[in-house]
Order: C-alpha cells, then sequence, then structure tokens
C-alpha cells in the first residue's frame, strides 16, 4: 500500500500574502510552484518565529527575511494568536 503524506496546513494570511509574492515574480505560476511557495514561507515563518521568542532576532530581522513589512510581519502573526514581543 502506498504511504499517504499529508498535506501541510497553510494559514489563510500566508496563502494570500504568499500568492501576491509569487504574482510579483512570475505572471502565470503552476500550481504546483503555488503550493511550493506557500509551503515554504509558511516553514520559514515559523522557523523565524522561533527564533524571535527566543530573543535570537527581532520582528524586524523576521519582517525583513519575509519580505515584509514590520507591519505584515505583525498582522501574520496576530492572525495565528501568536505573541507579537519577545519579552
Amino acid at each position: 500500500m502506498p504511504q499517504v503524506i499529508e498535506a501541510m496546513a497553510v494559514h489563510p494570511e500566508v496563502k494570500d500574502f504568499s500568492d501576491k509574492l509569487l504574482r510579483e515574480a512570475v505572471s502565470n505560476p503552476s500550481p504546483m510552484l503555488v503550493d511550493l511557495v506557500r509551503r515554504g514561507f509558511e516553514q520559514k515563518l515559523t522557523e523565524l518565529y522561533v527564533l524571535f521568542r527566543q530573543g535570537e532576532c527581532s520582528l524586524g530581522y523576521l519582517a525583513e527575511q519575509m519580505g515584509t513589512t514590520s507591519w505584515e510581519a505583525v498582522r501574520l502573526l496576530e492572525a495565528r494568536g501568536w505573541h507579537t514581543t519577545n519579552l
């Protein structure tokens, strides 16, 4: 029996933001490319958030690495119920 791999859940805020970034770079991306960008964005955001919460990076650095503004980063974090301060 083939192994079934569960799809990674992508938060709606990430879907919207990653789609916007992708469409700026590629005029007609394939569904596979869209999925890969969404998953990569979600994974990178999660990794940076762990560093942010540990005090290893600032919110500004997190935003810069994600290609967003600090305000957009706050919106992405708050949409998940994640803390936007690392104090």
